[in-house]
């Protein structure tokens, strides 16, 4: 696979850190690496610059906005006819792989369908696949009538494998309530990577070319060396609290919710207060939630930075990541940073409680501190010492193997289709 090219899709920057552990994985195997991403205006905030030396090339498409009516559909066929006129443009060869960290029903569909020899792995989590593979029938779910158009007529004329864009008959409203590809994942990739907390989640049943591996963790990555080593020798370490907009999603009365949030406060004043320094990081969608908290002896960090980079920039400082019950604190667990979420401290219904359990997944019983009564319990730096059944390198390299013994399998099919697409565009 030496002469061949690795080529990561990505749509959002919160994957990042997922596509340096891919192209970290994939330095040894193979000739080059190509990031392709979807442009669009997360992408500015993230100031991404000095992760760009872990590929060796980047290329990027325009994100294509949802088509919102009939009005729209002129617009958007435009836009799918020139993001495949792009994507066919790289001249994605057939010996290569490509490895995609984007929405399934937008850039990995796209890279897909303009490249259908071509092996290519979908990266995803399992929530994420059963809802892409989930049963539908058409007695309970019917199309938008711009979905119809886009499934019958704009994706097939744009060379796009088809979508699903489905609303419930009754109580619907207008909102998409089902959005999926047509074909199953299985037909689309060669390959699927379930990503878990543990890596060893599966789908029930029979699930050919559908592998489980963990999330990608910060030592995974290919990291060069700190332009000045020891640069933080000296200063604190972090002590992270992700907040929440509770005025706006109201699963509790406000004035309950601060006065726990307070009550986590204090936890992390006492234990962390005195050699710590303390942050808060604001949800972007919060409006006057800081008038209900003592904010006192915390730095409050308005930056709007992407967690997952925030994490990778400040690795070396963080001492602890907290949330009531964000993925950011599952997100620095998988990372190899001591994450906690407090939901448990909270007076949240029994519903409420089986979704942060189900959103969460299969953390450590440190993960989800009882109460705030006993003192926080550190677990990464054990959890490194401890084998997992597989990592994340090892269970894409199995699959990266697959791929290389088909290719030798149908080396002279390779050789004829790859001598067809220099003569044109894919």
């Amino acid at each position: 696979m030496k002469n061949a090219c690795l080529w990561i899709a990505l749509t959002r920057p919160d994957n990042l850190v997922s596509a340096l552990a891919v192209a970290a994985a994939g330095r040894h195997r193979f000739g080059s690496c190509c990031l392709l991403y979807e442009n669009s205006h997360w992408w500015k905030f993230a100031a991404w610059e000095e992760f760009q030396g872990g590929f060796d090339t980047i290329r990027s498409v325009e994100r294509i906005p949802t088509c919102r009516g009939l009005r729209d559909l002129p617009r958007f066929y435009r836009g799918l006819r020139d993001r495949q006129r792009q994507i066919g443009e790289l001249r994605i060869a057939p010996v290569d792989t490509v490895v995609t960290l984007s929405g399934i029903t937008s850039l990995s569909n796209a890279v897909a369908s303009a490249y259908p020899e071509v092996n290519k792995l979908l990266c995803t989590t399992i929530k994420k696949y059963l809802d892409a593979s989930r049963p539908y029938s058409f007695s309970r779910y019917r199309h938008t009538t711009s979905g119809w158009l886009q499934n019958r007529l704009l994706e097939p004329w744009a060379g796009l494998r088809r979508t699903l864009h489905l609303k419930p008959w009754l109580g619907g409203g207008d909102g998409i309530r089902l959005e999926r590809l047509e074909q199953p994942l299985e037909k689309v990739f060669e390959a699927v990577l379930l990503l878990s907390n543990d890596g060893e989640e599966l789908p029930p049943g029979e699930a050919p070319n559908v592998f489980p591996a963990p999330f990608p963790s910060l030592g995974d990555l290919d990291l060069r060396p700190e332009a000045t080593p020891g640069a933080d020798c000296g200063r604190p370490e972090k002590v992270l609290f992700f907040g929440t907009p509770f005025l706006l999603v109201r699963n509790l009365d406000p004035a309950v919710y601060a006065e726990r949030v307070n009550a986590c406060f204090d936890y992390l004043r006492l234990y962390y207060g005195k050699d710590c320094e303390l942050v808060y990081r604001p949800h972007p969608a919060e409006t006057g939630e800081r008038t209900w908290l003592r904010l006192d002896r915390f730095a409050v960090e308005e930056d709007r930075q992407v967690a997952e980079l925030y994490f990778l920039r400040n690795r070396r400082r963080i001492r602890a990541v907290y949330s009531v019950s964000s993925t950011v604190s599952r997100v620095a667990y998988n990372y190899g940073l001591n994450g906690y979420a407090l939901w448990r401290s909270f007076p949240f219904d029994v519903g409420a409680q089986a979704y942060f359990e189900s959103l969460m997944g299969r953390v450590p019983r440190e993960f989800e501190p009882a109460s705030l009564g006993q003192a926080p319990e550190e677990y990464a730096a054990r959890l490194a010492q401890e084998s997992r059944t597989i990592a994340f390198p090892e269970a894409i390299w199995a699959v990266w193997d697959r791929f290389e013994d088909a290719n030798k399998r149908r080396k002279p099919l390779l050789e004829k289709a790859f001598v067809a697409s220099l003569g044109s565009p894919v």
